[in-house]
C-alpha cells in the first residue's frame, strides 16, 4: 500500500469570486458642495450609484479633479443609510444638452461603504425579484 494521496476534484477549493461591482440608476436627494462652499447640487437627482462612486447632473459647472462634499440618503427595502463623504470628480461630460459628472468617493469609511453596498444589493435584489 502506498502513502500517495489521490487528489480528486472535490478536494480542490475554488478561489472566492472577486467582489462584484455594479451600479444602479436611482432617484435620490443629493447635496454636493465644492471646496469654495458653492452648492453644485441640492435636490432630487437621477444618479448612477455604486459603493465606490456616484454620477449625476449637477446644477452648476464643476471641473474635473474638483473635491466635493456629498450628502445623500439611500432607502432600501429593509434598511436605509445616510451617506456623508468626500468625493473627487473624475469625469465631466459637457455636451450641448446637459452636464454630467462622475465622482469617486474619497476617504469613505469602510464600514459606511459596506453599509451602502448592502443597501444597494437589497435594492438590486428587490428589483430582480419584481421582474422574475
Amino acid at each position: 500500500m502506498s502513502d500517495d494521496y489521490d487528489v480528486s476534484m472535490t478536494d480542490i477549493e475554488a478561489p472566492a469570486p472577486p467582489p462584484r461591482h455594479f451600479r444602479l440608476q436611482l432617484r435620490v436627494h443629493v447635496k454636493a458642495v465644492d471646496e469654495a462652499g458653492r452648492v453644485v447640487a441640492d435636490g432630487s437627482r437621477l444618479v448612477s450609484l455604486s459603493a465606490s462612486g456616484i454620477g449625476f447632473v449637477p446644477s452648476a459647472s464643476v471641473p474635473d479633479g474638483a473635491r466635493l462634499e456629498l450628502e445623500f440618503d439611500l432607502v432600501g427595502p429593509n434598511v436605509s443609510v445616510a451617506v456623508t463623504t468626500s468625493a473627487e470628480v473624475v469625469r465631466v461630460i459637457d455636451d450641448d444638452f446637459e452636464l454630467y459628472i462622475g465622482c469617486r468617493f474619497v476617504g469613505f469609511d469602510p464600514r459606511a461603504q459596506r453599509a451602502l453596498l448592502g443597501v444597494l444589493e437589497d435594492i438590486r435584489d428587490a428589483k430582480s425579484e419584481a421582474v422574475a
